[in-house]
């Protein structure tokens, strides 16, 4: 049986012999949500892709890549660093909405009808009926 690693966070957890077990101790979620990740069936969060780059060296571009870009080579025009390009002149827009208001609180049970005597009273009629 030729098994083919689903995606690319399989074939990087494989190639190095990276257990599930252990990329789920690492980011703190379940077996079960690393096997979804390296099936394909869900992608881990920025927050986990992060942790997985840093803990683990796993390249973030690899788990994310329509997040994460790959890393470019570096300029090596006499040992310095290129130059940063210089910032857009952009106007930028602050908008300041009002926070949306809380919904109601939600009942939970059955709603009463109006005509239903409270617990105490109920109890009562029953005990004068015994």
């Amino acid at each position: 049986m030729n098994a083919q690693p689903a995606t690319a966070l399989d074939r990087v957890l494989f190639e190095r012999d990276i257990s599930s077990v252990t990329v789920a101790l690492t980011c703190g979620v379940t077996q079960q949500c690393v096997s979804a990740w390296r099936l394909g069936r869900r992608r881990p969060g920025v927050q986990h892709a992060k942790l997985l780059d840093s803990a683990l060296g796993i390249p973030r571009h690899l788990i994310r890549p329509d997040l994460f870009d790959a890393p470019t080579p570096k300029a090596a025009s006499k040992g310095r660093a290129a130059p940063k390009p210089p910032p857009a002149d952009r106007k930028t827009a602050i908008v300041v909405s009002k926070p949306a208001p809380d919904p109601p609180p939600r009942r939970r049970g059955r709603p009463r009808a109006a005509s239903s005597p409270a617990r105490g009273e109920r109890s009562a009629a029953i005990a004068t009926l015994l």
